[in-house]
């Protein structure tokens, strides 16, 4: 079935993505490649097999609302398509551990 991981298949992908905290600097934001990738992942989900999409962190510059929202809505384009996760990264937490958007 398109756009399905098949569980069956011995081999299968991971797709990793490291620091995309540059696309969505509010003094300079561009999501749109990001946004890109996301729909080729999800494109070629069922080709390439790819079993879970994971981000290794910052994913904003600053962690501010503004960057959060815009990451957000970014991310909706593998919502529900691809199982993924975000960790957290020194750009997106203030230095006592919560959101950088909270201490904004």
């Amino acid at each position: 079935m398109r756009g399905r991981y098949d569980e069956e298949s011995p081999r299968f992908a991971l797709a990793v993505l490291p620091d995309t905290q540059y696309p969505f600097d509010a003094d300079s934001s561009d999501p749109d490649p990001l946004r890109e990738t996301f729909h080729y992942l999800v494109s070629e989900r069922a080709e390439a097999n790819i079993a879970f999409v994971t981000h290794l962190g910052d994913i904003t510059e600053h962690g501010t609302e503004q960057e959060i929202t815009l990451a957000a809505d970014t991310f909706r384009t593998i919502h529900g398509k691809v199982p993924y996760s975000v960790l957290a990264g020194n750009h997106d937490i203030d230095g006592q551990g919560g959101p950088a958007a909270a201490s904004a």
